[in-house]
């Protein structure tokens, strides 16, 4: 397992595991912390990942600074 922050390139990938999980939403895709970063106060955002073996996400997190 690798846990990383993932960059522009992977967003597709990390959009399309949070939209097909069950518990996934809008408020965890990466445009969303796009527009959150836009915010005085909320001016930074990762988007984390947790990688099997294989290089499938399993886990991830969407983390705006506050």
């Amino acid at each position: 397992m690798k846990a990383s922050i993932i960059d522009e390139k992977a967003v597709k990938k990390y959009n399309e595991f949070v939209l097909k999980h069950p518990l996934g939403s809008i408020h965890q895709c990466y445009e969303w912390g796009v527009f959150q970063a836009k915010s005085p106060h909320r001016d930074k955002f990762w988007a984390v990942v947790l990688e099997d073996d294989a290089g499938h996400i399993v886990a991830s997190a969407l983390i705006i600074r506050q």
